[in-house]
């Protein structure tokens, strides 16, 4: 977010100010009132664009944070897994011991 947004923000804002300076090509000429209208919607679209592109910007880390976090849970259920085959073996071997033991 801080590397296109803030820019496109700042560019939104210098346009919003050199549009009072433009004045229509056309014969007719627009009324104040149109032409605030105008730099208004005009403002808000890019600053919608802004917007998106400041949650797209988001989404994309979220989604990589997301993986990392996926993958830390992979190695850590992989870590747990071998853990409960080790006491998985160590309860086997002590039973087996144990059975030896009493037959003696």
């Amino acid at each position: 977010m801080n590397t296109i947004a803030s820019h496109l923000a700042l560019a939104t804002i210098q346009a919003g100010r050199h549009l009072v300076y433009a004045r229509p090509l056309a014969a007719a000429e627009v009324t104040d009132a149109s032409a605030a209208a105008a730099r208004m919607t005009l403002a808000v679209v890019i600053l919608t664009i802004v917007i998106l592109a400041a949650l797209k910007s988001a989404i994309g880390t979220l989604a990589h944070l997301m993986a990392e976090l996926l993958r830390a849970m992979a190695e850590l259920l992989r870590a747990v897994v071998a853990i409960g085959f080790l006491i998985l073996i160590l309860v086997t071997a002590t039973g087996v011991i144990l059975v030896l033991l009493a037959n003696h």
